[in-house]
């Protein structure tokens, strides 16, 4: 017993020499087309193709970089390398001022305020692992 498929191949057998002709001429149409401009590649009409198709994008990266610009144009009142070193405070100076800052805080929390002590004792918070944890599923 034949398949469908079978039943149509037989059927339409003779008119597969026609559709080939069609083919060859629909395909010789288009290569005749095709040829003209290949022949003649205009490289700059494809570069403007390619960036008229993103022109949004690169809309947007231009105005991130004009900002971009804009902010590290105002370097007047920024402090140079050179001087920005000569301006720094010693260590010292800075622990000083950490102390003392530190002492008025606590005035003004109305906190008691303990002598400074030069080797004052640093308060280390415990290791995890020492932490007692409690099963509260039990």
């Amino acid at each position: 017993m034949k398949t469908p498929r079978q039943i149509l191949l037989d059927r339409h057998r003779s008119i597969g020499p026609k559709l080939d002709s069609v083919r060859q001429t629909a395909l010789a149409r288009l290569t005749a087309q095709a040829r003209p401009q290949a022949e003649s590649p205009n490289r700059l009409s494809s570069v403007f193709a390619v960036l008229r198709s993103m022109r949004w994008h690169l809309a947007g990266m231009s105005a991130a970089w004009l900002i971009v610009m804009l902010l590290n144009l105002d370097r007047s009142t920024a402090p140079t390398p050179a001087s920005a070193k000569q301006n720094m405070p010693s260590p010292q100076q800075l622990l000083m001022a950490l102390r003392e800052n530190r002492r008025q805080i606590l005035e003004l929390m109305e906190m008691p305020v303990a002598a400074p002590s030069v080797a004052a004792p640093a308060v280390v918070p415990p290791r995890r692992s020492e932490l007692q944890t409690t099963n509260h599923f039990a």
